[in-house]
């Protein structure tokens, strides 16, 4: 769970919003250690609560916070540096995202409160109004992708040959703004917005078949950043990210020759952590000592649903003999994904997801790219059966447990 820090900076109306209707008076940036955003909102009510955050340190950091008067406001930053900002003003919003540098001078935010991160306009800061016009440009697809991803989850593994059709438009769509992003990045690779269009080259649809030559866009992207901000950190993040999916593209490899060759045995499991409903992260190497049923399933997948009776019986048969079930769901919606829970009577408490649906890194990692999936894993972390189902569950167990 990322952790906020939180920074007790409340501009007094004085200096927050007085000043900055009034030009003679008010401060210059070159006064300050940061930089000031002023922003003028339509439509928005004296008192609504604005928030700056920052992404520095691998965390989120509160840096300023203030209150509307007159539709105005002023937010500060903490450095000239490069960082990148986003500013929220009610919880479930899709935030203001703004890059801030060196070059970065007279900062100002226009637009309605109503849909801001949809119809804002961004002055002042070169990076950020490219962003802006990146993420307009992917607006025009986002009802269509959504509507995609919602029949897929609609269909499920029911009919394979729609899901095809369905995941070959949704590619489709994809390659329009993957095309933009190479584009730009070719133009400016040093560009903080270039880090973000990284986001482009990630597999929408599953890592089997992946052209691995796409990768060759994050090390672009991390080299030009690390020469133009030296100091930066988000270099080291690019190179994280790309590392972790080669490894996911290596361990489904793996995975494809266990199955292939039948040998399991030999694999250990690669941890996986992630939050519980209540946001308690939950490692599967916790449960190292116990045999574990690694098992990969979503609220909305009627086969799972109709296996979970399976997995249930083979739970309280075995849980007081050192078995139990680490279960990462494919769900986007907490609440579904809590409802079923409860509706099965999975009654284990290591129940996981990182509320991505088909993007879950867990699943990235195991090379899940259908569900149900599962793994047995044994009392020493490795990987000694897989997709067990039904009778060839209990078979299994039966011969781990002697019993």
């Amino acid at each position: 769970m990322k952790k906020l820090l939180k920074y007790a900076l409340i501009l007094t109306l004085a200096f927050g919003t007085t000043a900055f209707t009034s030009c003679d008076n008010r401060p210059k940036d070159s006064d300050i250690e940061g930089l000031f955003i002023d922003a003028e909102l339509e439509g928005a009510e004296d008192g609504t609560k604005i928030q700056l955050y920052s992404f520095q340190a691998g965390q989120e950091v509160l840096i300023d916070s203030t209150v509307v008067k007159e539709g105005k406001f002023r937010l500060e930053t903490k450095t000239k540096e490069l960082r990148f900002y986003y500013m929220m003003y009610k919880e479930g919003e899709v935030p203001v995202v703004l890059f801030l540098d060196e070059d970065s001078k007279g900062v100002t935010v226009t637009g309605d409160i109503e849909k801001l991160a949809e119809n804002y306009e961004v002055t002042g800061s070169k990076y950020s109004e490219e962003f802006k016009a990146y993420q307009d440009f992917s607006y025009q697809f986002i009802d269509a992708k959504t509507s995609i991803y919602t029949e897929v989850k609609k269909v499920g593994m029911s009919d394979s040959v729609k899901v095809k059709a369905l995941i070959d438009k949704l590619d489709s769509l994809n390659e329009i703004t993957k095309a933009y992003a190479v584009d730009y990045i070719e133009k400016d690779p040093a560009s903080p917005v270039s880090w973000m269009m990284l986001n482009e080259f990630y597999p929408t649809t599953g890592l089997d078949g992946y052209d691995m030559s796409q990768l060759n866009n994050f090390d672009i992207v991390a080299k030009a950043i690390r020469a133009k901000y030296s100091y930066s950190e988000y270099p080291s993040l690019i190179e994280q990210d790309v590392q972790a999916l080669r490894n996911q593209i290596e361990m489904m490899e793996q995975q494809k020759a266990m199955q292939t060759s039948g040998e399991t045995s030999a694999q250990n499991a690669p941890d996986i952590q992630l939050e519980d409903p209540n946001g308690n992260v939950i490692a599967l190497s916790s449960l190292r000592g116990q045999v574990v049923l690694l098992d990969f399933w979503a609220s909305w997948c009627k086969p799972c649903r109709q296996e979970n009776p399976t997995v249930v019986a083979a739970y309280n048969k075995y849980k007081n003999e050192g078995f139990t079930i680490y279960s990462v769901s494919l769900d986007e919606d907490k609440a579904a994904w809590e409802k079923a829970i409860k509706a099965d009577n999975l009654s284990w408490v290591n129940h996981v997801s990182d509320l991505k649906g088909w993007q879950s890194s867990a699943a990235a990692l195991y090379g899940v790219q259908s569900i149900p999936a599962s793994f047995l894993i044994d009392k020493n972390g490795a990987i000694i059966g897989k997709d067990l189902r039904g009778a060839a569950l209990e078979q299994k167990l039966q011969e781990v447990f002697g019993k």
